[in-house]
């Protein structure tokens, strides 16, 4: 039975000491990451760049409505992504997407975001299609995009409901 307590003693001893030696060290650790983590630099805000993004966000529903395809070839990078909750897209299954939907579907967009990084840009917004039954569909999108030459393209777009 001594055996038996000394035992019991000696493992409740170190797990004593184990369990504040970690806390010990996991606040060492914690405060020293703290001190050598960067902040991020902030979105630059150049109002040139926000008017071209918005220029081909306003053009953007309209033309889905209209499937237009030079627009989503001109305005969607070649290495384009589509990515919904169940699958992803390239930037030639989703315009192919688009020319297969109906005619009837009249889309409307809204920006609530743009977040411009040089010649990076995150877009959020939400999409929303009406159609000839007036049965409305909608969804929240965020879009990365990027300056190449004089011009933005998006580079991939997330859906989410």
């Amino acid at each position: 039975m001594r055996k038996f307590l000394l035992h019991l003693a000696i493992t409740c001893i170190t797990f004593t000491f184990s369990t504040h030696f970690t806390r010990i060290w996991n606040t060492h650790k914690a405060q020293s990451m703290s001190v050598i983590k960067p902040s991020p630099s902030p979105p630059t805000v150049r109002p040139a760049a926000n008017r071209e993004l918005l220029d081909i966000y306003n053009q953007y529903a309209p033309a889905q409505t209209k499937h237009d395809r030079a627009f989503f070839e001109r305005v969607e990078a070649e290495e384009f992504k589509l990515f919904t909750e169940n699958r992803t897209y390239s930037r030639a299954e989703d315009i192919q997407m688009m020319i297969s939907s109906p005619t009837d579907e009249v889309y409307t967009l809204e920006v609530s975001d743009i977040e411009d990084r040089d010649d990076l840009a995150v877009v959020r917004g939400r999409m929303t299609v009406k159609d000839k039954h007036g049965e409305v569909d909608s969804w929240h999108w965020v879009d990365i995009c990027v300056k190449r030459g004089n011009r933005w393209q998006i580079l991939s777009t997330t859906q989410s409901d």
